[in-house]
């Protein structure tokens, strides 16, 4: 909640402060802006693919030791 929050002032605060050089500024409007200007590493599929799985066995190892946890519990 907190970041949905930050981001949710964030655009606030571009929406406002260039509110007379673009009324119409939207979300969609600064997303694009921030990823044309920020700076990220080229990756191409292969490279985010492996990101992807990564996260997908952290997040299942995770949901098992979680299982584990459960039902070591008293009923």
């Amino acid at each position: 909640m907190a970041l949905c929050s930050l981001a949710q002032l964030f655009c606030l605060k571009a929406r406002r402060r260039h509110r007379k050089e673009h009324p119409l500024l939207s979300v969609r409007d600064i997303v694009e802006l921030l990823g044309y200007y920020l700076p990220r590493k080229n990756r191409d599929e292969a490279g985010v693919l492996a990101a992807m799985r990564a996260r997908h066995a952290a997040r299942q190892k995770d949901i098992h030791r979680r299982k584990m946890i459960q039902s070591r519990l008293p009923k």
